[in-house]
């Protein structure tokens, strides 16, 4: 189903061995109808839907371990001696 899409993205002719298979994303077309983006409305991406974005967990995921990595005591720290 990965070709399928790719070769959909790029406007170019589908075999008619992937033409046959069942898509569930042929089903977009009535949440194209509702919210007037095709696939993902993060990054864009024709096979899959943004629930299941890698590119948006990635940045969830950096986003988190920047604040796990934040000073507690604010940028420059205590900066006096215990």
């Amino acid at each position: 189903l990965d070709l399928k899409h790719l070769l959909k993205e790029a406007k170019q002719r589908i075999p008619p061995v992937l033409s046959t298979l069942d898509d569930p994303m042929d089903l977009d077309d009535k949440a194209f109808e509702l919210t007037g983006t095709r696939g993902c409305a993060y990054c864009g991406g024709l096979a899959h839907r943004i629930t299941q974005c890698p590119q948006l967990e990635k940045h969830k995921l950096a986003e988190v371990s920047d604040v796990m990595r934040k000073d507690m005591f604010g940028s420059g720290g205590y900066g006096g001696e215990f």
